[in-house]
């Protein structure tokens, strides 16, 4: 039994622009497990950014030639297992120093080679259970002058394409 995805987009969108009064304007594949039916969703339904594809900054996706309108923001730090980095680091067994400075290092990292990190935080256990330590990633980003920006703003200033392989 095949999902029909332009269905799931019509009702999440119709839910979501019923709810706040605007087209949703960023999406990301739960697992980040996405296929060409939900790439050509996100440009009918015109999202602006989504986080699927990997990559070490943002970029346009083209598959078989054909050029998307929406930018990829790749989510930079995830573990193996698709988990926030909070999250799976400690049910990895870290303690929470150990995490922070995990994150922290590979942001700095990350920024310097490429000039771009993605995080991603799950609501209940970083916003939550852990909200100290994101406190203390976000803080050591406030403080080391990293430029911050929403999927949506990534998005508004991204020109490149980039070709990449479905399968």
């Amino acid at each position: 039994n095949e999902l029909d995805v332009g269905d799931r987009f019509t009702r999440i969108t119709s839910l979501y622009k019923g709810l706040f009064s605007t087209a949703p304007s960023s999406f990301t594949a739960p697992g980040f497990k996405t296929n060409a039916a939900v790439l050509n969703n996100l440009d009918k339904f015109e999202f602006k950014a989504a986080g699927d594809l990997d990559g070490s900054a943002p970029f346009r996706p083209i598959v078989s030639d054909k050029k998307y309108s929406h930018v990829q923001v790749p989510v930079t730090l995830k573990d193996k297992q698709t988990r926030p980095l909070i999250e799976g680091l400690h049910f990895d067994g870290y303690s929470d120093d150990s995490i922070v400075k995990t994150i922290t290092s590979e942001i700095a990292r990350q920024e310097k080679e490429n000039g771009f990190s993605c995080f991603y935080c799950h609501d209940v256990f970083e916003g939550i259970t852990k909200l100290n330590l994101l406190k203390d990633v976000l803080t050591f980003v406030k403080l080391e002058g990293f430029e911050t920006a929403t999927m949506k703003e990534v998005a508004s200033n991204c020109k490149v394409y980039k070709k990449v392989e479905m399968s």
